[in-house]
């Protein structure tokens, strides 16, 4: 799902949210998805543009039935937005995290009682699977 954010005629921020599936595959379907790119124009921004993408986005994630959100991202920021440590709750990064940054790999539960009832190893699509993307 892809959304973007116009002001006069211009986009000024864009959301991407692609599937992600978890390794093992657990005995019940998981439906997850990862958070990458957010982007607003540097010009637009702290006037609340992101966190309306993250909400539209999010909404239209859990109408969809998607169970989990992931993203790799500052947490004092995506944790006014629900999202907690990944880490501690069973899911492994695509590629490994380093130990000063792994607050940074979060998840939202967007469906209940997901989170405790599965774990695993987050596998992205092969666009977004490469280790550039995961290394600050």
């Amino acid at each position: 799902m892809s959304f973007v954010a116009v002001k006069n005629e211009i986009i000024v921020g864009h959301i991407l949210f692609t599937s992600v599936r978890l390794e093992p595959e657990p005995s019940h379907a998981v439906s997850a998805s990862i958070l990458a790119p957010l982007a607003v124009l540097p010009e637009h921004q702290k006037h609340g543009i992101g966190s309306q993408l993250i909400q539209i986005g999010l909404e239209k994630l859990q109408g969809a039935g998607t169970q989990l959100a992931f993203v790799l991202g500052y947490p004092s920021y995506y944790s006014r937005h629900g999202f907690t440590t990944a880490g501690i709750q069973g899911f492994e990064a695509t590629y490994p995290i380093a130990p000063e940054n792994s607050a940074a790999w979060i998840v939202q539960e967007l469906q209940p009682n997901v989170l405790g009832s599965v774990k695993g190893k987050v596998i992205c699509a092969d666009t977004l699977n490469n280790p550039k993307y995961w290394i600050e």
